[in-house]
Formats: structure tokens, sequence, C-alpha cells
């Protein structure tokens, strides 16, 4: 065996002594390197973007901004509001079809037209990916047809490859009378962006009611996690899920979120699929891919329901649910 050399401080000459007497150089050299250097800490194999997803979500910014923030009548809010006088399952599921196919498009790539493209603002389409997930589940046709979209800072071409077509719709075409703009997303400097609270329950109204000119009081609501009970948003999800049979919105944290690698910690939208209170757990859908989010990719997880509960109140004023 070759000899090797390495560098050794005077002080850790005297703590390795016995070492480098019993060892050949070579181990010794390598021993020394894992001894001097710090632990590794868990990395991603990938490589993030340069820009976060959620970066630049101010404090509460997805109830105080956006397009549309007018009350819904009083009347529908207190039917709405009502608990029913059934005792409800405490397990119960939609199906995981379409929500677990439907996919966001990556920040970064190739488009459906095969053109190569970067748009940063693709990082913030959780809003117009779980909405997608969640109107699915209302008859409607999820398949638009290859067509291209534009947004402020680019034009992309997408297909019906994972209803990215559609979330594009949703993210910049989707019109609601009451915005002053078409799309659910909020567009600020580049790359930042947002899909407030209320546009989202706005868009899932106007297309779930087929474009009703009655849409504003169609079926969802908005409520923060500051006016709920971990009870409470229970009792909505069982409503939502095992007696209406339709999905619901949420925004968590998307550190506490299991499908997360090295998560920013900033608001996350995901569509609420299922629920299990006798094993305590939910199951929601992930419309964020590996490349923008790095996450272990989109479609159907589990998780601890207080874990999930955690995440909303831990999400910098923006928790809330979308029921």
């Amino acid at each position: 065996m070759k000899n090797c050399s390495i560098f050794v401080s005077a002080r850790r000459r005297t703590q390795l002594f016995k070492i480098t007497v019993l060892m050949p150089p070579c181990i010794i050299a390598m021993l020394l390197m894992s001894f001097l250097q710090a632990p590794t800490a868990y990395s991603s194999p990938l490589t993030p973007p340069s820009v976060s997803p959620g970066q630049g979500i101010r404090p509460g910014q997805l109830f105080t901004g956006g397009k549309d923030h007018r009350q819904q009548k009083p009347t529908f809010l207190r039917r709405k509001n009502i608990h029913p006088k059934v005792a409800l399952p405490l397990q119960a599921s939609l199906s995981f079809s379409p929500a677990q196919y439907v996919g966001e498009p990556p920040y970064t790539g190739t488009d459906s037209a095969g053109g190569g493209y970067t748009d940063g603002y693709f990082l913030n389409e959780c809003g117009p990916g779980a909405s997608t997930a969640t109107i699915g589940y209302w008859g409607v046709n999820l398949n638009r047809g290859t067509q291209s979209y534009s947004d402020p800072h680019t034009v992309t071409t997408w297909d019906d490859t994972n209803y990215t077509s559609y979330v594009q719709y949703i993210a910049t075409q989707s019109f609601p009378p009451a915005f002053t703009s078409p799309g659910e997303m909020s567009y600020q400097t580049y790359p930042h962006a947002f899909t407030s609270f209320d546009d989202a329950r706005d868009v899932l109204n106007w297309e779930a009611s087929g474009h009703s000119s009655n849409y504003f009081n169609y079926f969802y609501i908005v409520v923060e996690v500051s006016n709920l009970t971990e009870a409470s948003f229970k009792n909505d999800v069982q409503q939502d899920i095992a007696l209406s049979r339709r999905p619901l919105l949420v925004s968590v944290n998307d550190s506490y979120l299991p499908d997360w690698i090295n998560a920013p910690g900033t608001s996350h939208f995901i569509t609420i699929l299922g629920y299990d209170f006798n094993n305590n757990t939910i199951t929601y859908s992930e419309t964020c891919g590996k490349t923008s989010c790095n996450t272990q990719g989109t479609g159907i997880y589990t998780m601890n329901i207080d874990q999930l509960w955690s995440g909303m109140v831990d999400d910098n004023g923006n928790g809330g649910v979308i029921w």
C-alpha cells in the first residue's frame, strides 16, 4: 500500500497517536478526514430552485390579498355551518381519481409544444393545482386539450397530461364575474405570486356551479384557522367528505407535510380527500412535483390529523380551510 500524506494539528496528533502506530497510513488519512469534518445533514438528491415555492408570502396575505373580498349571504353561511343531526362515520374517503393525476407544471423544463421555458411564477401554483384536483369531483371535464396560456413572464402551451392545461386555465383564465382580472393567481414582482383564500373560493364555486349566476353562494366558504378548533375542523371534513361527497382545501405550512423534502416552511394548498378518525389520519392530494417543490412527487398521501392541524396553526397567519 502506498503512503498517503495529510496535515493534522498538534492538538489532534496527541489524541490520535495510538491510532497512528497501529494502522497503515492511507487508512489513517481516511479516518482523520471523517473525524475532522462535521456530520453532513440530510439533503435532497435534487437541486432546489433558487426561489422556493411560496417565497414572498407575507403573514396573513392569503386572507388580505387577492381580487374579491365580498361577504357571502348570512343565510347561506348559517346553513353551511349547521351541524347535521345524524351521526357521521368516523372513516370516509372519496375516490383518488382524478386528484391523484393532477400536477402543476414544473417551473422549468419543456412544455407540451416542445418549447423550453423557465417561469418562476409556476412555483406558486398550488392554489390552481389544488383547485383543479377539487373541481374534478363536481362533474367538470378537466380535459381542455392543447392550449397556450400566458402570465406576466412567459407564454407556454399545455395539454391534458396531468391536467396541466386545466391547471393553467384556473391560474390565468377562470373569470368569475366579481374578479378584476382573469385567473386565480395574483401576480407580484417576478417571481412572486399567490392565490388568496377568497379567490380560490370564488373559482371553486364558479367552476363547480357550471358558471351559474348564483355561483357566489353555491357551496364553498372560507374559515380562518383562528376561527376554528381542531374539533370543528374535523367536523367540516366529515361533512364535506362523508355527507356531501366533495373535497375541501386547506392551507398548511409545507414543512408539516410528509411528502416534502427540505420544505421551505411556507403556505401550501392541498386537497383533502378522506379521513380515518379511528386512526387519527387524513388523506390528501399533492399537486406540486419534485422539480418545483422538491416533494416525493404528486399523488396521494396520508398523515396524522393532529400534525396537519398543527401545520395549519403554524402557517404564518395563512392557515385555514375552504369547505
